[in-house]
């Protein structure tokens, strides 16, 4: 899989990795625009 970039989002994937991170008391969802890269990031974490 080609690894692709989030330029300007240090700040959303720090957050996104510490939620991930931690135990988990809450369903996490993530929504957003069409092509805001909601699909790339789930195959970027499996």
């Amino acid at each position: 899989m080609k690894r692709i970039g989030f330029y300007d989002r240090e700040k959303e994937v720090a957050e996104f990795m510490n939620i991930l991170s931690s135990e988990p008391s809450l369903i996490t969802f993530v929504y957003g625009p069409i092509n805001s890269g909601k699909t790339t990031i789930n195959h970027l974490i499996k």
